[in-house]
């Protein structure tokens, strides 16, 4: 069976990579090793009527496939044996790049004898399985960016490309005499580059040779797609799809605002002609009279048409249509004006050119005089660049009324190519018309984040709105979304003024990013320390590497100068996929000044790569940063921070040092130590814990002892808890339990309302356990403890126990670092733990096994907010990373503070923000961020979510006794449930576990 199975595998991964390929039959245990488990939601990738597409994936030696397996449900028409092999035939002759390729089929049944009340033994079908292959579409269906809030997030450009491939699809399966008969948008597929592929051939018909038209009594069909002639009389032909085409290129056709690459040259009345003649032509395909409907070839023939009406405009301006010149975005400025006050705007330009310099300068603005002036108002954009731009408008006195000024003020846009030595005499005009509104109402400042909206501090009158696109102070380009594309710091900056830039990254790859100021020695990275400590000189770039869908905060300080930033500064980014850096030399010592040979080496490669230029605004109001280090505690008198803890309900911060408990009160203004304990003589590293529900502090040091303190740090109680040095102490959250961990490789359970006794033992691991968690939502009758790694007794593992029993419930190896027990969710309750190889797993531990690898860094520290599907991971030199463990994504990256080690993690909920607390070496930073929101189980799992790796390990077996035979069953098994790979990952494994990292 095995042998057959990786026959039908390799044939399959033959057909993906050669499409003149024929599908071929496949076994139903072959689809099962693709799938794995039909019962597990998160290989579902898409449901319909007439079933469920599941994930499915091609695992050898070599890089991973996808692939997505249809199971047809038995109410489905196409599960009748008729009308499956009618589907199997359309689909086997529809092959064109517009058509979604067909891999193979399924057509299992599964008979056992009966017998019958009378004796008789008959054979009857116990189990019938109808499934369909196809090629993986990565971007899922149009739907999904018509319906469901992606609309405007397509230009024009992707639009026009999607109407011209469904029509050059349909017209090939006309061609071939098969009528669809069910076209719509949950039926067109979307590829990694938005081509579109035409899927579902459920209820086609395949007319015969000298036939285009049919009767039916069996009106089927999408309400909204159907043509009128199939519900009034029941006429079937191939004007039927082109009304459901119609419908389709309407709804694409309406309400775009972005030409996009191919057309950003040409004025905004072109291409409003253009998407009007379009949308002309979407009326006539639905058109109530078949005959009146063009046939696909006139459809095409007119799409041909007014493309080259396009081309020959820009053609006149001097420049072809393959081409991507200079594009400004938006064409309209909305503006709120008030009288005597300065409103900005920000628009961006972007040259998508390969080659071609642009150059440029705003006018002012014509008709009625007002104030107006503009950042960075001329200048030149080198190829594959993002500039922004801040208009500034001011409304004097005495002007006359917003509805008196509509109509009459623009912006206009000069551009043209440069090169060196020559000047070009061909000139764009790109006209900006003005749009005066009355100013809103004071509203929360809103900012960009994926598809929700964070809530945090506005100043009066200000409103930025968002929505699943980046808000209008975002650059959007093709590698990073930037948030904000100016950097604005105030007339009278304070005497250290913090600015926090947002890298937001939505593609599948790994970016890395450089990020220079233009004035270095002005601007200086956030070390996060105060007066000498802040000023100390530090390199005056910045890089660093943004995951899929996650987003990089870059903190640039600017000091107490004596003069004001000048309207002339600016900071610029270089972006290159992660993929292209292994193929530039020289690139960790990148100079200040960006170099072009650099730029074109990751593109010559077949990277991509972009720059943009953000300004320096010194007109700008208070930071509105997605998060800020409100606070810092700095502990450095005390000396080193060794553990921490923050109370849940309180404003207070727990640190142990080497010989001090220190208590830290965080106010709104400022930070201070309230109480602070000298050690016993002896004592060294303190392991801290609170005690919320006693307002008590417990800490352990080395000599074994555990000290109770009340909050006031008054001494209570002292027992010898164990005969070493106490690692970590975990409180239960209902009863009066707590746990101890040594050196002494003992774990202890202590009754607090019994005088401290110690009430069990626990042994079992090899190495010290040097953390116990209790379960918060097992009414804590259970516990998780996490051994150290060590070179005699091998890497760190994981035991589940009882309270009642000494003996663990679970056993897990794998190189464990550190755990912790999320909240609910919805699937459950997961145990989350950081391991070796730079990765996070999530364990499900009622199934028993690993359901998600979410590669994020060598972490040291986990944490898990005690409420929300939040766990955040530390690296020890400080980089911290938030997850959502409803998308598995990492969603947002805090990088490190300095030199300043991380050591431990906390949350905090202080003044009505849900804060994360960083416990570092000589420093507790206090990181305000809108945590609801990133928790939200709405926001969208992207397809390809390279940070979301799917896995699968089996529990309770000891690495000692493996053999060769259960390490390849195991391998075997674990791969139906592994994710995808990417190129920039490599497999690492180790015991029985396959495991990935990516840097």
């Amino acid at each position: 069976m095995e042998d057959l199975v990786q026959k039908e595998v390799d044939a399959l991964r033959k057909i993906l990579t050669d499409t003149s390929g024929e599908p071929i039959k496949l076994s139903y245990a072959t689809i099962d090793n693709l799938v794995g488990d039909f019962s597990d939601e998160d290989c579902v990738i898409g449901r319909g009527g007439f079933g469920v597409v599941y994930m499915g994936t091609l695992w050898d030696a070599g890089s991973p496939m996808k692939v997505a397996i249809k199971k047809l449900n038995s109410t489905s028409p196409s599960f009748d044996d008729e009308q499956f092999v009618k589907e199997v035939r359309c689909l086997k002759m529809a092959k064109h790049k517009n058509i979604v390729q067909f891999l193979g089929y399924c057509a299992d049944t599964a008979n056992e004898v009966m017998e019958l009340p009378d004796g008789k033994h008959v054979l009857v079908e116990a189990l019938r399985q109808r499934l369909l292959c196809f090629k993986y579409a990565p971007n899922g269906s149009l739907d999904h960016f018509i319906n469901k809030g992606n609309f405007h997030a397509m230009d024009w450009t992707t639009r026009y490309r999607i109407i011209k491939g469904i029509c050059q699809g349909l017209q090939y399966l006309h061609e071939n005499r098969i009528n669809h008969l069910d076209l719509k948008p949950e039926n067109v597929l979307l590829d990694i580059d938005m081509e579109p592929k035409i899927t579902d051939f459920g209820l086609s018909r395949c007319f015969d040779e000298k036939q285009s038209r049919i009767q039916t009594n069996n009106i089927c069909g999408t309400p909204g797609y159907i043509a009128p002639e199939i519900i009034d009389c029941g006429d079937v032909s191939y004007k039927s799809d082109i009304y459901s085409l119609g419908v389709i290129i309407s709804k694409l056709s309406t309400g775009c605002s972005m030409p996009g690459a191919n057309y950003s040259n040409i004025s905004h009345e072109h291409l409003q002609h253009m998407m009007k003649r379009v949308d002309e032509l979407a009326k006539s395909c639905g058109d109530d009279d078949q005959h009146k409907r063009p046939n696909i070839n006139e459809l095409l023939c007119k799409l041909d048409e007014i493309e080259s009406e396009i081309e020959m405009v820009i053609r006149v301006n001097g420049t072809s249509i393959d081409q991507e010149p200079l594009h400004v975005h938006p064409r309209k400025l909305v503006w709120p004006l008030a009288a005597n006050n300065s409103m900005p705007f920000p628009l961006h330009l972007t040259n998508k050119s390969t080659d071609d310099h642009f150059a440029f300068m705003f006018l002012d603005f014509g008709g009625v005089a007002s104030s107006c002036s503009i950042l960075g108002n001329k200048g030149v954009i080198p190829p594959q660049s993002t500039w922004g731009i801040v208009l500034h408008l001011q409304l004097q006195a005495g002007e006359p009324a917003v509805s008196e000024k509509q109509g009459k003020e623009m912006v206009i846009v000069r551009s043209t190519v440069v090169e060196k030595g020559f000047r070009n005499t061909l000139v764009c005009r790109i006209e900006l018309e003005v749009i005066f509104v009355e100013p809103p109402q004071s509203q929360p400042l809103q900012l960009y984040e994926f598809d929700h909206k964070l809530q945090l501090d506005a100043n009066e009158g200000t409103s930025h709105g968002t929505t699943q696109t980046c808000p209008d102070e975002s650059i959007m380009t093709e590698l990073l979304d930037i948030y904000p594309f100016v950097v604005g710091y105030p007339p009278k900056p304070e005497k250290f003024c913090t600015r926090t830039i947002h890298l937001t990254n939505t593609t599948e790859d790994t970016v890395q990013f450089w990020m220079v100021p233009s004035a270095n020695a002005r601007y200086y990275k956030n070390e996060g320390g105060t007066g000498s400590q802040r000023s100390k000189k530090v390199p005056d770039r910045q890089l660093g590497f943004v995951p899929p869908q996650s987003t990089y905060a870059v903190s640039w300080l600017l000091l107490d100068e004596k003069c004001k930033p000048t309207n002339t500064e600016s900071f610029e980014i270089l972006m290159v996929t992660r993929t292209d850096v292994g193929h530039l030399s020289g690139i960790k010592g990148y100079p200040g000044d960006f170099d072009e040979q650099v730029f074109n080496a990751a593109r010559d490669k077949g990277g991509k790569s972009h720059r943009a230029c953000l300004f320096v605004d010194n007109n700008s109001g208070p930071d509105k940063n997605y998060h800020r280090y409100e606070r810092a505690l700095f502990t450095k008198y005390f000396g080193k921070i060794i553990s921490m803890d923050v109370h849940p309900t309180m404003p207070l911060v727990l640190t142990g040092h080497q010989k001090f408990v220190c208590i830290w009160r965080t106010e709104k203004q400022q930070d201070h130590v309230t109480e602070h304990a000298r050690g016993l003589k002896d004592a060294m590293d303190f392991v801290v814990k609170f005690i919320a529900r006693m307002q008590w502090v417990l800490s352990g040091d080395k000599t074994g002892k555990v000290n109770v303190y009340t909050t006031e740090l008054k001494l209570l109680h002292t027992f010898t808890a164990h005969s070493d040095q106490v690692i970590s102490i975990a409180v239960h959250p209902s009863h009066p339990y707590v746990l101890t961990s040594s050196d002494d490789l003992l774990i202890k359970l202590w009754n607090w309302d019994n005088a401290w006794t110690c009430t069990r033992e626990f042994q079992g691991h090899l190495n010290p356990a040097t953390q116990v968690v209790f379960n918060p939502n097992d009414n804590a009758d259970s516990f998780a403890s996490c051994s150290r790694p060590s070179s005699r007794n091998g890497p760190g593992n994981v035991k589940i126990w009882r309270i009642d029993s000494t003996n663990p419930e679970t056993d897990l190896y794998g190189g464990f670092r550190a755990i912790d027990w999320s909240a609910p969710v919805k699937n459950g309750q997961y145990l989350v733990a950081v391991v070796d190889h730079g990765y996070t797993e999530i364990w499900d531990m009622e199934k028993q096994r690993c359901v998600h690898n979410i590669i994020c860094g060598i972490n040291t520290q986990v944490a898990c907010h005690p409420t929300l599907p939040i766990v955040v991971t530390g690296e020890e030199k400080g980089i911290t990373r938030i997850i959502n463990l409803n998308t598995f994504r990492v969603e947002y990256i805090i990088p490190a503070v300095g030199n300043d080690p991380l050591i431990a993690l906390g949350f905090s909920d202080i003044a009505g923000y849900k804060s994360v607390m960083i416990g570092r070496k000589n420093m507790v930073s206090h990181v305000v961020i809108d945590l609801e929101t990133l928790a939200s189980p709405h926001r969208p799992r992207f397809w390809h979510d390279n940070n979301a790796k799917q896995s699968e390990k089996i529990c309770k077996i000891d690495p000692s006794k493996l053999s060769e035979d259960s390490l390849l069953t195991e391998n075997k098994e674990s791969n139906k449930a592994v994710g995808d790979r990417s190129a920039s990952t490599k497999a690492i494994f180790f015991s029985k576990c396959r495991s990935f990292c990516l840097f």
